[in-house]
């Protein structure tokens, strides 16, 4: 190999190695993104598997709040996206029909795991609804509007 075709081989390592290492899912176009390149709320719920593990930036309107811990993201549906936080309480920052961005980490959602993880007990028959589904762990949320 040439010198050039081993440095043409190197940076695509080093791009590809970037892209895997950060996990961030907001590079893209497409019906599954929105303008900022960000996954939409329907392709997290369409095809999470392709998120599970990874770090997402997330825009959604707020369909319902389910206490300090838990809301959903999504248009007309009871059943949107879920989404967890430990801290700030939910309830006090997001109201329904507000629009949320959210840094979190998508997972399988789990009631056990959630109830480990969140320390609450409420709503369990509510949060069992959810069991299976695409769940975001925020870790970051600001309110856009």
């Amino acid at each position: 190999m040439t010198r050039r075709t081993w440095i043409s081989v190197l940076a695509a390592l080093v791009v590809v190695g970037f892209g895997v290492g950060a996990g961030v899912a907001f590079i893209g176009s497409g019906a599954n993104t929105n303008r900022s390149g960000s996954p939409s709320v329907e392709a997290v719920l369409s095809t999470p598997r392709h998120y599970y593990g990874r770090s997402v930036v997330i825009s959604g309107t707020v369909n319902a709040v389910f206490g300090d811990h838990a809301l959903t993201l999504g248009k007309g549906t009871r059943r949107g996206l879920l989404v967890t936080a430990k801290s700030p309480p939910l309830r006090k920052i997001a109201k329904v029909d507000s629009l949320l961005r959210i840094t979190g980490t998508v997972r399988k959602f789990e009631v056990p795991a959630w109830e480990q993880w969140s320390g609450s007990h409420r709503n369990l028959r509510l949060m069992a609804t959810f069991n299976g589904r695409p769940v975001v762990r925020a870790t970051k949320i600001a309110v856009v509007r």
